[in-house]
Protein backbone atom coordinates (compact mmCIF):
# COMPACT_ATOMS: atom_id res chain seq x y z
CA UNK A 1 0.00 0.00 0.00
CA UNK A 2 0.94 3.65 -1.15
CA UNK A 3 1.63 5.94 1.46
CA UNK A 4 -0.90 8.65 0.06
CA UNK A 5 -4.38 6.68 0.67
CA UNK A 6 -2.89 6.45 4.20
CA UNK A 7 -2.16 10.15 4.72
CA UNK A 8 -5.77 10.47 2.71
CA UNK A 9 -7.03 8.15 5.01
CA UNK A 10 -6.08 10.11 8.12
CA UNK A 11 -6.38 13.97 7.08
CA UNK A 12 -10.00 12.83 6.40
CA UNK A 13 -10.67 10.88 9.39
CA UNK A 14 -8.85 13.47 11.42
CA UNK A 15 -11.21 16.67 9.51
CA UNK A 16 -14.59 14.66 8.99
CA UNK A 17 -14.29 11.53 11.49
CA UNK A 18 -18.07 11.30 10.88
CA UNK A 19 -17.34 10.38 7.29
CA UNK A 20 -15.13 7.56 7.92
CA UNK A 21 -18.38 5.25 8.54
CA UNK A 22 -19.08 6.10 4.52
CA UNK A 23 -15.16 5.66 3.64
CA UNK A 24 -15.48 1.95 5.32
CA UNK A 25 -18.74 1.52 3.40
CA UNK A 26 -17.70 2.27 0.26
CA UNK A 27 -14.08 0.01 0.51
CA UNK A 28 -16.29 -2.91 1.26
CA UNK A 29 -18.55 -2.50 -1.58
CA UNK A 30 -15.70 -0.93 -4.03
CA UNK A 31 -12.45 -1.81 -3.02
CA UNK A 32 -13.13 -5.37 -0.98
CA UNK A 33 -9.70 -6.42 -0.43
CA UNK A 34 -9.32 -3.22 1.90
CA UNK A 35 -6.17 -1.58 2.60
CA UNK A 36 -4.40 -0.13 5.18
CA UNK A 37 -5.70 3.21 4.80
CA UNK A 38 -9.02 1.76 6.32
CA UNK A 39 -7.46 0.29 8.99
CA UNK A 40 -5.84 3.54 9.88
CA UNK A 41 -9.30 5.49 9.60
CA UNK A 42 -11.23 3.10 11.72
CA UNK A 43 -9.52 4.53 14.95
CA UNK A 44 -11.40 7.78 14.55
CA UNK A 45 -15.27 6.80 13.68
CA UNK A 46 -17.18 7.84 16.15
CA UNK A 47 -18.34 5.62 18.71
CA UNK A 48 -22.39 5.50 18.58
CA UNK A 49 -20.94 5.03 14.38
CA UNK A 50 -19.89 1.04 15.00
CA UNK A 51 -23.51 -0.40 15.50
CA UNK A 52 -24.68 0.82 11.57
CA UNK A 53 -21.00 -0.20 10.69
CA UNK A 54 -20.92 -3.32 12.53
CA UNK A 55 -24.40 -4.48 10.63
CA UNK A 56 -23.37 -3.06 7.12
CA UNK A 57 -20.06 -5.38 7.44
CA UNK A 58 -21.89 -8.54 8.35
CA UNK A 59 -23.95 -7.99 5.04
CA UNK A 60 -21.58 -7.79 3.39
CA UNK A 61 -20.11 -10.63 4.63
CA UNK A 62 -23.50 -12.34 4.02
CA UNK A 63 -22.95 -11.70 -0.02
CA UNK A 64 -18.83 -12.49 -0.26
CA UNK A 65 -17.56 -14.57 2.56
CA UNK A 66 -14.11 -12.99 1.49
CA UNK A 67 -14.45 -9.46 1.66
CA UNK A 68 -11.65 -8.41 3.37
CA UNK A 69 -12.64 -5.18 4.07
CA UNK A 70 -15.92 -6.36 6.12
CA UNK A 71 -12.95 -8.67 8.09
CA UNK A 72 -11.17 -5.19 8.67
CA UNK A 73 -14.78 -3.55 10.09
CA UNK A 74 -14.77 -6.82 12.24
CA UNK A 75 -11.66 -6.86 13.55
CA UNK A 76 -11.14 -3.61 14.83
CA UNK A 77 -14.77 -3.33 16.07
CA UNK A 78 -14.03 -6.18 18.21
CA UNK A 79 -11.26 -3.84 19.76
CA UNK A 80 -13.03 -0.61 19.81
CA UNK A 81 -16.48 -1.33 20.07
CA UNK A 82 -17.00 -4.81 20.83
CA UNK A 83 -20.68 -4.24 22.30
CA UNK A 84 -21.56 -3.57 19.08
CA UNK A 85 -20.94 -7.28 18.11
CA UNK A 86 -22.62 -8.61 20.72
CA UNK A 87 -25.86 -8.70 19.48
CA UNK A 88 -24.62 -10.40 16.64
CA UNK A 89 -22.61 -13.06 17.99
CA UNK A 90 -24.75 -16.01 16.63
CA UNK A 91 -24.44 -14.85 13.41
CA UNK A 92 -20.74 -14.16 13.63
CA UNK A 93 -19.59 -17.64 14.29
CA UNK A 94 -21.73 -18.69 11.72
CA UNK A 95 -19.89 -16.15 9.29
CA UNK A 96 -16.72 -16.88 11.08
CA UNK A 97 -14.58 -13.48 9.91
CA UNK A 98 -11.63 -13.60 10.15
CA UNK A 99 -11.56 -17.31 10.52
CA UNK A 100 -7.90 -17.91 9.69
CA UNK A 101 -6.48 -14.83 12.49
CA UNK A 102 -5.70 -15.58 16.00
CA UNK A 103 -7.71 -12.88 16.22
CA UNK A 104 -11.25 -14.38 15.18
CA UNK A 105 -12.71 -14.97 18.52
CA UNK A 106 -11.90 -11.09 19.80
CA UNK A 107 -15.77 -10.35 19.10
CA UNK A 108 -16.76 -12.43 22.12
CA UNK A 109 -14.63 -10.43 24.92
CA UNK A 110 -16.72 -8.46 27.26
CA UNK A 111 -20.35 -10.38 26.10
CA UNK A 112 -20.66 -11.79 29.52
CA UNK A 113 -22.74 -15.13 29.93
CA UNK A 114 -25.19 -14.58 27.27
CA UNK A 115 -24.08 -16.81 24.89
CA UNK A 116 -22.45 -19.45 26.73
CA UNK A 117 -25.96 -22.16 26.46
CA UNK A 118 -24.92 -21.41 22.51
CA UNK A 119 -21.34 -21.90 22.58
CA UNK A 120 -21.27 -24.77 25.24
CA UNK A 121 -23.86 -26.61 22.95
CA UNK A 122 -21.25 -26.31 19.76
CA UNK A 123 -18.43 -27.15 22.01
CA UNK A 124 -20.10 -30.53 23.00
CA UNK A 125 -21.36 -31.46 19.04
CA UNK A 126 -19.38 -33.85 17.74
CA UNK A 127 -19.29 -32.34 14.54
CA UNK A 128 -16.80 -29.99 12.69
CA UNK A 129 -13.70 -30.48 14.92
CA UNK A 130 -12.55 -26.51 14.27
CA UNK A 131 -15.94 -25.54 14.81
CA UNK A 132 -15.61 -26.68 18.61
CA UNK A 133 -12.34 -25.26 18.79
CA UNK A 134 -13.66 -22.10 18.02
CA UNK A 135 -16.75 -22.20 20.14
CA UNK A 136 -13.77 -23.17 22.85
CA UNK A 137 -11.89 -20.08 21.98
CA UNK A 138 -14.74 -18.02 22.32
CA UNK A 139 -15.90 -19.20 25.36
CA UNK A 140 -11.98 -17.77 26.86
CA UNK A 141 -12.14 -14.77 25.35
CA UNK A 142 -15.48 -13.65 27.52
CA UNK A 143 -13.00 -13.50 30.12
CA UNK A 144 -16.48 -13.80 31.86
CA UNK A 145 -16.05 -16.17 35.06
CA UNK A 146 -18.73 -18.37 34.68
CA UNK A 147 -17.90 -19.07 31.05
CA UNK A 148 -14.10 -19.42 31.72
CA UNK A 149 -14.86 -22.17 34.36
CA UNK A 150 -17.42 -24.12 31.51
CA UNK A 151 -14.32 -23.93 29.09
CA UNK A 152 -11.96 -24.97 32.21
CA UNK A 153 -14.36 -28.07 32.68
CA UNK A 154 -15.25 -28.76 29.00
CA UNK A 155 -11.38 -28.82 27.85
CA UNK A 156 -11.78 -32.62 27.43
CA UNK A 157 -13.83 -32.39 25.03
CA UNK A 158 -10.16 -31.07 23.17
CA UNK A 159 -7.54 -32.57 22.19
CA UNK A 160 -5.32 -29.61 23.56
CA UNK A 161 -1.89 -31.81 24.19
CA UNK A 162 1.28 -31.96 21.48
CA UNK A 163 4.01 -34.45 21.55
CA UNK A 164 5.99 -31.39 23.55
CA UNK A 165 3.37 -30.41 25.85
CA UNK A 166 0.25 -31.98 27.99
CA UNK A 167 -3.24 -31.54 27.72
CA UNK A 168 -3.07 -29.18 30.74
CA UNK A 169 0.04 -27.18 30.11
CA UNK A 170 -1.67 -26.18 27.10
CA UNK A 171 -5.11 -25.73 28.67
CA UNK A 172 -3.21 -23.01 31.56
CA UNK A 173 -1.28 -21.79 28.47
CA UNK A 174 -4.67 -20.87 26.96
CA UNK A 175 -6.11 -19.42 30.56
CA UNK A 176 -3.57 -17.77 31.26
CA UNK A 177 -3.63 -15.70 27.49
CA UNK A 178 -6.73 -14.09 28.52
CA UNK A 179 -5.35 -12.76 31.68
CA UNK A 180 -6.22 -16.08 34.35
CA UNK A 181 -4.74 -19.21 35.67
CA UNK A 182 -6.48 -21.86 37.96
CA UNK A 183 -5.01 -21.54 40.98
CA UNK A 184 -6.39 -24.33 43.79
CA UNK A 185 -9.07 -25.09 41.67
CA UNK A 186 -10.41 -21.44 41.10
CA UNK A 187 -10.10 -18.86 39.29
CA UNK A 188 -7.31 -15.95 39.68
CA UNK A 189 -6.83 -13.22 37.85
CA UNK A 190 -3.32 -12.41 36.65
CA UNK A 191 -4.50 -7.88 35.20
CA UNK A 192 -5.24 -5.19 37.34
CA UNK A 193 -8.80 -4.08 36.93
CA UNK A 194 -7.07 -0.41 36.47
CA UNK A 195 -5.86 0.93 33.04
CA UNK A 196 -3.98 3.89 32.61
CA UNK A 197 -1.78 5.08 29.11
CA UNK A 198 1.35 6.56 29.96
CA UNK A 199 1.46 10.36 27.67
CA UNK A 200 4.93 10.76 26.74
CA UNK A 201 6.32 14.76 26.12
CA UNK A 202 7.24 15.64 22.19
CA UNK A 203 10.49 15.00 23.17
CA UNK A 204 9.68 11.60 22.06
CA UNK A 205 8.71 11.82 18.96
CA UNK A 206 10.28 10.82 16.00
CA UNK A 207 10.42 13.99 13.74
CA UNK A 208 11.05 11.75 10.57
CA UNK A 209 8.08 9.86 11.40
CA UNK A 210 5.72 9.43 8.48
CA UNK A 211 2.26 11.57 9.35
CA UNK A 212 0.16 8.08 10.08
CA UNK A 213 2.43 6.86 12.74
CA UNK A 214 3.26 10.96 13.83
CA UNK A 215 1.00 10.28 17.33
CA UNK A 216 -2.49 11.40 15.17
CA UNK A 217 -3.68 8.67 16.84
CA UNK A 218 -6.79 9.12 20.25
CA UNK A 219 -4.28 6.88 21.82
CA UNK A 220 -1.66 9.45 21.89
CA UNK A 221 -4.17 12.54 22.92
CA UNK A 222 -5.61 11.63 26.19
CA UNK A 223 -6.29 13.58 28.78
CA UNK A 224 -4.14 13.96 31.40
CA UNK A 225 -5.67 12.40 35.42
CA UNK A 226 -6.63 14.41 37.24
CA UNK A 227 -5.04 14.26 40.64
CA UNK A 228 -1.86 12.29 39.53
CA UNK A 229 1.13 13.98 39.34
CA UNK A 230 3.67 13.56 36.54
CA UNK A 231 5.69 10.69 36.90
CA UNK A 232 9.21 9.89 36.16
CA UNK A 233 10.46 7.92 32.73
CA UNK A 234 14.40 7.07 31.96
CA UNK A 235 17.36 8.14 33.17
CA UNK A 236 18.94 6.30 36.00
CA UNK A 237 17.94 4.31 39.01
CA UNK A 238 19.86 4.09 42.29
CA UNK A 239 20.24 -0.42 41.86
CA UNK A 240 22.95 -1.83 40.38
CA UNK A 241 22.58 -5.16 38.41
CA UNK A 242 23.54 -8.28 39.38
CA UNK A 243 25.40 -9.42 35.99
CA UNK A 244 27.24 -6.50 34.90
CA UNK A 245 27.40 -4.15 37.99
CA UNK A 246 26.23 -1.39 36.64
CA UNK A 247 23.77 1.32 37.43
CA UNK A 248 19.98 0.09 36.70
CA UNK A 249 18.48 1.78 34.36
CA UNK A 250 14.62 3.74 35.33
CA UNK A 251 12.15 2.36 33.19
CA UNK A 252 8.76 4.27 35.57
CA UNK A 253 8.98 5.86 39.13
CA UNK A 254 5.21 5.47 40.07
CA UNK A 255 5.30 8.32 42.91
CA UNK A 256 2.98 8.03 43.78
CA UNK A 257 1.35 4.49 43.29
CA UNK A 258 -2.00 5.31 41.76
CA UNK A 259 -4.56 2.88 43.57
CA UNK A 260 -6.27 -0.24 41.86
CA UNK A 261 -2.93 -1.28 40.06
CA UNK A 262 -2.54 -4.86 42.88
CA UNK A 263 0.66 -2.80 44.87
CA UNK A 264 0.26 -2.45 48.94
CA UNK A 265 2.23 -0.58 51.48
CA UNK A 266 4.32 1.25 49.29
CA UNK A 267 3.57 5.41 48.63
CA UNK A 268 6.64 4.96 45.76
CA UNK A 269 7.42 2.25 43.18
CA UNK A 270 10.65 2.69 41.00
CA UNK A 271 10.32 -0.29 38.30
CA UNK A 272 13.67 -0.14 36.77
CA UNK A 273 15.97 -3.07 35.24
CA UNK A 274 19.28 -2.80 32.83
CA UNK A 275 18.73 -2.07 28.96
CA UNK A 276 22.37 -3.64 28.56
CA UNK A 277 21.66 -7.04 29.68
CA UNK A 278 17.77 -7.73 30.07
CA UNK A 279 17.10 -10.19 27.27
CA UNK A 280 20.88 -10.81 26.86
CA UNK A 281 22.18 -11.50 30.24
CA UNK A 282 18.90 -12.24 31.61
CA UNK A 283 16.11 -13.66 29.87
CA UNK A 284 14.09 -12.27 32.86
CA UNK A 285 15.17 -9.72 35.40
CA UNK A 286 13.91 -9.73 39.11
CA UNK A 287 14.08 -7.14 41.42
CA UNK A 288 13.12 -6.39 45.58
CA UNK A 289 11.78 -3.28 46.43
CA UNK A 290 12.32 -2.11 49.85
CA UNK A 291 9.76 0.36 52.09
CA UNK A 292 11.43 3.44 49.81
CA UNK A 293 10.20 1.58 46.78
CA UNK A 294 13.84 1.52 44.74
CA UNK A 295 15.01 -1.59 42.84
CA UNK A 296 17.67 -4.15 44.06
CA UNK A 297 18.71 -6.98 41.47
CA UNK A 298 17.93 -10.78 42.72
CA UNK A 299 20.37 -13.60 42.09
CA UNK A 300 23.74 -15.11 42.26
CA UNK A 301 26.49 -13.00 43.03
CA UNK A 302 29.07 -13.70 40.41
CA UNK A 303 31.92 -11.68 38.66
CA UNK A 304 30.56 -9.11 36.27
CA UNK A 305 29.74 -9.95 32.49
CA UNK A 306 30.70 -7.64 29.97
CA UNK A 307 27.49 -6.99 28.51
CA UNK A 308 27.43 -7.95 24.36
CA UNK A 309 24.94 -5.10 23.71
CA UNK A 310 25.21 -1.97 25.75
CA UNK A 311 22.94 0.12 26.04
CA UNK A 312 22.18 4.01 26.75
CA UNK A 313 19.92 4.75 29.46
CA UNK A 314 16.41 5.98 28.86
CA UNK A 315 16.19 9.49 27.77
CA UNK A 316 15.01 11.33 31.30
CA UNK A 317 11.72 13.15 31.07
CA UNK A 318 8.48 13.69 33.15
CA UNK A 319 5.30 11.61 31.62
CA UNK A 320 1.39 11.96 32.57
CA UNK A 321 -0.76 9.28 33.25
CA UNK A 322 -4.48 9.22 31.59
CA UNK A 323 -7.05 6.89 32.98
CA UNK A 324 -7.65 4.86 29.71
CA UNK A 325 -11.52 5.51 27.97
CA UNK A 326 -12.95 1.81 27.28
CA UNK A 327 -12.59 2.62 23.73
CA UNK A 328 -8.90 2.07 23.85
CA UNK A 329 -8.73 -0.97 27.27
CA UNK A 330 -8.25 -3.18 24.30
CA UNK A 331 -5.80 -2.89 22.07
CA UNK A 332 -3.67 -5.49 19.42
CA UNK A 333 0.35 -5.46 18.99
CA UNK A 334 0.27 -6.50 15.06
CA UNK A 335 -3.16 -4.94 14.76
CA UNK A 336 -2.04 -1.47 15.37
CA UNK A 337 0.77 -1.56 13.29
CA UNK A 338 2.99 1.21 15.14
CA UNK A 339 0.04 3.82 15.05
CA UNK A 340 -1.23 3.54 18.28
CA UNK A 341 0.49 4.40 22.02
CA UNK A 342 1.10 1.12 23.67
CA UNK A 343 2.51 2.52 26.77
CA UNK A 344 0.21 1.29 29.15
CA UNK A 345 0.15 0.99 33.11
CA UNK A 346 -2.19 -1.96 34.34
CA UNK A 347 -4.85 -3.68 32.17
CA UNK A 348 -4.13 -6.75 30.09
CA UNK A 349 -1.07 -7.19 28.70
CA UNK A 350 -0.56 -7.44 24.38
CA UNK A 351 1.54 -10.73 24.33
CA UNK A 352 3.68 -10.76 20.79
CA UNK A 353 4.58 -14.21 21.97
CA UNK A 354 2.87 -16.36 24.64
CA UNK A 355 1.61 -15.40 27.69
CA UNK A 356 4.46 -15.59 30.43
CA UNK A 357 3.64 -14.18 33.86
CA UNK A 358 7.24 -15.42 35.65
CA UNK A 359 6.97 -16.97 38.81
CA UNK A 360 8.21 -15.01 42.28
CA UNK A 361 11.74 -15.91 42.43
CA UNK A 362 11.21 -15.69 46.31
CA UNK A 363 7.81 -17.34 46.93
CA UNK A 364 6.90 -19.52 43.80
CA UNK A 365 3.11 -17.65 43.10
CA UNK A 366 2.37 -16.48 39.20
CA UNK A 367 3.15 -12.75 38.86
CA UNK A 368 0.36 -10.41 37.66
CA UNK A 369 1.37 -7.81 35.01
CA UNK A 370 1.71 -4.59 35.95
CA UNK A 371 3.27 -2.29 33.05
CA UNK A 372 4.40 -2.56 29.53
CA UNK A 373 6.25 -0.56 27.39
CA UNK A 374 6.60 -0.29 23.70
CA UNK A 375 9.78 0.70 21.83
CA UNK A 376 10.76 3.64 19.92
CA UNK A 377 11.22 5.37 23.05
CA UNK A 378 14.21 8.04 23.26
CA UNK A 379 17.95 7.44 24.74
CA UNK A 380 20.22 9.62 25.74
CA UNK A 381 22.31 9.60 22.87
CA UNK A 382 18.96 11.13 20.55
CA UNK A 383 18.51 7.10 19.00
CA UNK A 384 14.97 5.64 19.47
CA UNK A 385 14.96 2.57 21.89
CA UNK A 386 13.88 -1.11 20.49
CA UNK A 387 12.95 -4.43 22.85
CA UNK A 388 14.69 -6.92 20.90
CA UNK A 389 13.65 -6.41 16.91
CA UNK A 390 10.90 -3.98 17.85
CA UNK A 391 8.55 -5.82 20.59
CA UNK A 392 7.06 -4.63 24.13
CA UNK A 393 8.69 -4.53 27.50
CA UNK A 394 6.36 -6.28 30.59
CA UNK A 395 6.76 -5.76 34.30
CA UNK A 396 5.22 -8.34 36.41
CA UNK A 397 4.60 -8.13 40.25
CA UNK A 398 4.26 -10.11 43.23
CA UNK A 399 2.93 -8.36 46.11
CA UNK A 400 3.25 -10.01 48.52
CA UNK A 401 7.30 -10.38 48.15
CA UNK A 402 7.61 -6.75 46.54
CA UNK A 403 9.19 -8.07 43.80
CA UNK A 404 9.09 -7.15 40.26
CA UNK A 405 10.04 -8.81 37.05
CA UNK A 406 11.09 -7.60 33.48
CA UNK A 407 11.31 -8.86 30.20
CA UNK A 408 10.38 -8.73 26.87
CA UNK A 409 8.66 -9.70 23.54
CA UNK A 410 9.66 -9.46 19.73
CA UNK A 411 8.85 -11.08 16.61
Amino acid sequence: MHAAPVEDAIALALAHPEAVGALARATMERSPRGGTFLDAALSHIPDEAWGALVADALAALERDPDNAAADTVIAYASLQAPSSLHPHLDRIFRLAPNRDTYYAEYPWRGSGASHLAFLRARLADGGDAQDRRRAWRAMLDTRHPDVLEAAVAGADLLDLGTPHRSAGDALADFVRFVGFEVEGGALRRLCPPVLFHVLLPDSHRDPAAPPWLDWTHPTWRLEAAIGLPTMRLGGQAPGTCVSCGDRLDRLLDLDPVPSGLGVTGLRRLGLATCLSCLGWEQQIAFYVHQRDGDANGIGDAHPPVTPEFPAEPLLETEVRLAATPARWSWQDWALTNGRENLHRLGGEPMWIQNADYPACPLCGRTMTHLLQLDSELRTVDGSSWLWGSGGIAYVAWCDSCKVSATQWQCT
